[in-house]
């Protein structure tokens, strides 16, 4: 099964076979153009989980991995022991190489979609929470999770790094075991809901959901898909239910998730050896003139670049009054910096960093 290939044909053809189709070790259907829900041929399934890439089409080294992870399934290399949902998320995108058609698909989740002028974006947002809210519910006593993966617009001082959605509640530790497992050099704490799709996952069915960022964006066979090993093998972990696997170099892995567990048992907070540093959204800066916006980034500025208090970020005028943004803290860093957005669109998102006990405090 090559998941790329077919998505060309299903939309070359605008014809999608529906009917179930069972295989020696598990039973697949297509739901949709892109959209493959895997259920394994025995045993009761305690997990549902959903694993997105291609939100935003060009971003190619997600779509790549999770074609790597069916191919696999479909070889017997991998069993299958939860009930899976994949999803290539803008198929027209994809295969155009753009990061979107019209508007932006990972902005229209959770009642947003009122916001953007009716595409094949829009609807495709209605189509997908359907289906997830659909797959959820035939597993409603399963344990519950969504890893939606994207690559990054320009470089990064920490290449992989996840964002979680909004909760009021603690995340499960699942996930972090995972982000020790997937090897990510940092965690970003989102402060309010956004129209993403992890955070519909999240909010909807109370998924322990999360968006991975893998690098920077670039076309299909350009990537160095070695880089991201650790995070297939994780995803291998969640899919086949296993307690822990392998990685080509896993003694600091094993160390972290010793020192995990050992402080989620004693309630110490000692995360030194967790080698991840974590962060929390302070602020978000919107574009709300286009006249006078001024974003003071370097056109190369990487995400996670460090600015100090009083460092003038933003500057733009609102009815008619002058309005900027400088740094509030000692020290903030940048995610995100864009100042092509369309007009309301956050431009970039400035961060404060937290201990890490401050962190495990919101696994707990």
């Amino acid at each position: 099964m090559d998941m790329i290939t077919e998505l060309k044909l299903q939309l070359q053809t605008k014809e999608i076979n529906l009917t179930p189709k069972t295989e020696t070790r598990l039973t697949y259907r297509w739901l949709d153009v892109g959209v493959l829900e895997l259920l394994p041929n025995q045993g009761n399934v305690q997990s549902a989980i959903v694993i997105s890439a291609g939100i935003h089409g060009n971003e190619t080294a997600p779509i790549e991995l999770l074609n790597q992870l069916i191919q696999r399934l479909f070889a017997g290399a991998l069993p299958l022991n939860v009930a899976l949902l994949v999803i290539l998320g803008n198929p027209e995108a994809i295969l155009a190489g753009t990061r979107y058609v019209q508007d932006d698909l990972n902005r229209m989740f959770s009642g947003k979609l009122t916001q953007f002028k009716p595409s094949s974006e829009t609807k495709r947002a209605q189509s997908l929470e359907s289906l997830v809210r659909q797959f959820y519910e035939s597993h409603t006593n399963c344990t519950k999770m969504h890893f939606d993966m994207h690559t990054a617009i320009r470089a990064s001082h920490y290449p992989k790094f996840v964002l979680l959605p909004y909760q009021p509640n603690h995340y499960a530790q699942s996930l972090l075991r995972f982000f020790v497992q997937s090897e990510l050099d940092a965690v970003v704490f989102h402060n309010a809901k956004g129209g993403t799709f992890s955070q519909f996952t999240a909010s909807e069915f109370q998924a322990a959901s999360c968006t991975l960022e893998l690098g920077k964006a670039r076309p299909f066979g350009q990537n160095d898909l070695s880089l991201y090993v650790s995070i297939l093998k994780a995803l291998e972990n969640v899919i086949s239910a296993n307690d822990f696997i392998q990685s080509p170099d896993n003694s600091k892995t094993k160390q972290s998730l010793s020192a995990l567990d050992n402080t989620l048992k004693t309630n110490q907070y000692n995360l030194s050896d967790l080698q991840m540093d974590f962060f929390k959204v302070h602020t978000s800066l919107l574009k709300q003139d286009e006249k006078s916006f001024k974003l003071n980034v370097k056109d190369d500025c990487p995400n996670f670049t460090l600015f100090y208090q009083n460092d003038c970020l933003l500057e733009q005028t609102i009815d008619d009054v002058p309005t900027r943004y400088c740094v509030e803290h000692e020290k903030e860093w940048i995610l995100f910096p864009n100042p092509k957005v369309a007009l309301g669109l956050r431009a970039a998102i400035m961060l404060t960093q937290i201990e890490s006990s401050e962190a495990l405090g919101k696994f707990i």
